[in-house]
């Protein structure tokens, strides 16, 4: 099982890199190369403080005492919100994003969400898929450099498991 903690401000830079690695291993025929490059232009190393400081929970995967994963999450109305989750490539297969995501369910179901949300790019639809999200809609959003990306706004509800534990 990898070591999964929450994020600290010196992570900042290896999360930002891995974010970008992520972005620009994406096959060219989900995202064209002028999409990716788009992609990236809207982050900093000061956002994933700011994510917290606005009341995300950022975990951090750690792979040889390194991050090499981290997953976003919070509580938005009643519902549950993966804000993000990437995993470096190199470190993809091992079952990061996975723990990853795992630890972020189990901490919003807890506080009792009836279901989590995600916007999940082209790429990552399969990986919700496999974990229990179904497409709930398919729509475009800006990038921070401007071009449009298609997306699916997915979802998972709680399991009854879940519910029982929680009441």
């Amino acid at each position: 099982m990898p070591l999964i903690r929450p994020f600290r401000l010196a992570d900042a830079d290896d999360l930002l890199a891995i974010r970008n690695r992520w972005i620009f291993a994406v096959d060219a025929a989900l995202y064209s190369a002028e999409q990716r490059t788009s992609w990236v232009t809207d982050r900093r190393p000061d956002a994933f403080a700011k994510s917290v400081a606005n009341g995300v929970t950022l975990l951090v995967a750690e792979q040889d005492g390194r991050p090499a994963g981290y997953c976003g999450h919070r509580v938005e109305g009643s519902d549950g919100r993966i804000t993000a989750l990437h995993v470096d490539p190199e470190a993809q297969g091992a079952g990061l994003g996975r723990a990853l995501l795992q630890h972020a369910e189990r901490a919003l179901f807890a506080r009792g969400v009836p279901r989590i949300l995600v916007q999940a790019s082209l790429p990552a639809q399969p990986f919700y898929a496999a974990q229990g999200y179904r497409v709930a809609r398919r729509h475009t959003v800006p990038t921070g450099g401007g071009l449009e990306i298609a997306v699916a706004a997915m979802e998972k509800p709680r399991p009854v498991d879940a519910a029982r534990a929680v009441v």
